[in-house]
């Protein structure tokens, strides 16, 4: 009987093991699609922390690009009001030039000689400030563009005005 037994119990093992083989194989696929799923899970996480550090230093580029768009266009600003006085500062010596001119051509017989030679100081004066002027402009462009040192120089303001009121004060005698 204890044969039998060892004989039922040997074919028991082997109908189990035939029954346990799939199950084992299907539980194997299982544990490795299971590892394979939690491989995918690291990598979509570690993805994900990418794509979230990105998308700050692409936040952190943009705040940058607003702040130097901000900066660029109040130089921009700052430029066309520079050229807006530049351009008042050369028109003021030209309409002196063109009124002394005018003046001078459409009454040249009634002038003395003293007067005419006046008129032609002043229309010199006007053109030589103008020159100036754009001389400096010329040497304000060209430190802009080399980057080159300027040098100081020191500018006697009330003399500046005075000149320009003469010149405006000439120039409303004349009309």
């Amino acid at each position: 009987m204890f044969l039998f037994l060892v004989i039922k119990s040997d074919y028991l093992n082997q109908d189990f093991i035939r029954t346990l083989k799939p199950l084992t194989e299907k539980l194997a696929v299982a544990c490795k699609a299971c590892l394979q799923n939690d491989e995918l899970i690291r990598h979509r996480n570690h993805l994900q922390e990418l794509v979230a550090e990105q998308t700050d230093d692409l936040k952190l580029q943009k705040e940058d690009l607003e702040i130097v768009n901000k900066e660029l266009n109040e130089l921009n600003a700052t430029k066309n009001k520079f050229f807006s006085i530049i351009a008042h500062d050369l028109r003021s010596p030209f309409n002196g030039i063109i009124g002394l001119t005018d003046v001078l051509l459409s009454n040249i017989d009634e002038f003395t000689l003293e007067e005419i030679q006046s008129y032609i100081s002043q229309i010199n004066s006007n053109a030589s400030k103008s020159y100036k002027l754009l001389e400096n402009l010329l040497d304000w462009a060209r430190v802009q563009i080399d980057g080159t040192e300027f040098k100081k120089e020191e500018l006697d303001l009330k003399e500046l005005v005075e000149n320009n009121i003469d010149l405006l004060r000439r120039l409303a005698k004349g009309k």
